[in-house]
């Protein structure tokens, strides 16, 4: 499939950081997004090198949104994951898609099931970190721009 490929997006990461951070919260142990960001590292790497060696797509990395904006650790941990991002990207001649930049501020009317901005919120049951519908749309709408083959 890759060598047919024109595009290729890359959008990894952003479930496994909020388990971990929720793992912190229910062992109240320090955080394991280090060793999230050690595992993402090393995997984006391996499927960056795969990618640019089975074809000659443009490729994508997009970057994640805070889903729990009024959570320190959270910031923290989403800024590393997207430091890294940037850094792999550039260091592979990819480009970045800067998702983080369409929901901030506004991810209490793109989030399915948004409450209070809170890694707690995840707690009772429900993990709200997936777009809804209008998140959906912003998506859609910022990625479009990147797809559009080149003239």
């Amino acid at each position: 499939m890759l060598r047919d490929s024109d595009v290729v997006t890359i959008w990894i990461g952003g479930v496994d950081l909020a388990n971990a951070a929720l793992i912190s919260l229910k062992t109240q142990q320090p955080s394991a997004a280090k060793q999230i960001a050690a595992n993402y590292k090393r995997n984006l790497s391996a499927i960056l090198n795969q990618i640019k060696k089975g074809c000659h797509a443009r490729i994508f990395c997009c970057t994640q949104y805070n889903p729990f904006p009024n959570s320190p650790l959270a910031a923290e941990s989403v800024g590393l994951l997207n430091r890294l991002t940037t850094e792999l990207a550039q260091s592979y001649s990819t480009s970045i898609v800067p998702v983080h930049t369409w929901f901030e501020g506004k991810q209490a009317n793109l989030i399915y099931g948004y409450k209070n901005g809170k890694i707690e919120d995840a707690l009772s049951g429900s993990l709200p970190i997936h777009p809804n519908d209008r998140g959906h749309h912003v998506i859609a709408a910022g990625l479009a721009p990147y797809l559009i083959p080149r003239k």
